[in-house]
């Protein structure tokens, strides 16, 4: 579908045959590659040679030796495109598998993580820290929204405990949770990186 756009807008925008027909098609072959995979990347790297050769080389007085290099260093950069789109495809894939048996680990094991960046007061939060706090996955989170969930009379402890660890002190600590008026014990512990510049 994407090359026949492709096509579509070569013919008929002169503009665009003219001067950016390669790149129309270079996206079509990489947007196919991305969405679909490998072999219908491929199959639109073969019909956008074909549709090239017919719109917009074969109109012109290109010599053969030309059209020859044109379609060497097209098939080239596409086979490129077509690669690399496959493999961010397959790495993508795999992070999101590795990042489901993480969330699955830690949901089995009640375990949540964590990360705070210092400078920016944003805190992250795993899925299954987002159920232990009860606080809705998407909800702006700072070091103010974790002390706020904690039982009012820990948290002069749990904050005591955290600036001691900006310090470099260790970060291990239990506490208490208010969580849906429920009262619950977590055991939290941090391992804080200090960036050198």
């Amino acid at each position: 579908m994407t090359v026949v756009i492709a096509a579509i807008a070569t013919h008929t925008i002169p503009v665009i045959g003219e001067r950016a027909a390669f790149l129309l098609f270079f996206f079509a072959i990489i947007q196919t590659a991305f969405w679909l995979g490998l072999n219908p990347g491929i199959l639109a790297m073969i019909l956008s040679l074909i549709v090239v050769n017919t719109l917009v080389l074969s109109p012109t007085s290109i010599g053969t030796y030309d059209v020859l290099i044109l379609n060497t260093a097209f098939y080239l950069s596409s086979a490129f495109m077509i690669a690399t789109t496959n493999f961010h495809r397959r790495s993508t894939a795999a992070l999101q598998e590795t990042r489901q048996d993480l969330d699955y680990a830690q949901t089995v094991g009640q375990i949540g993580s964590w990360r705070l960046n210092v400078q920016s007061n944003e805190l992250r939060w795993s899925s299954q820290n987002h159920r232990i706090f009860g606080i809705p996955e998407g909800t702006p989170l700072t070091f103010e929204t974790f002390l706020s969930s904690v039982h009012p009379d820990d948290r002069e402890y749990v904050d005591r405990m955290w600036q001691a660890a900006l310090r470099g002190e260790p970060y291990d600590i239990e506490h208490r949770l208010i969580v849906a008026g429920e009262v619950k014990w977590v055991r939290e512990k941090a391992v804080l990186e200090f960036q050198t510049t």
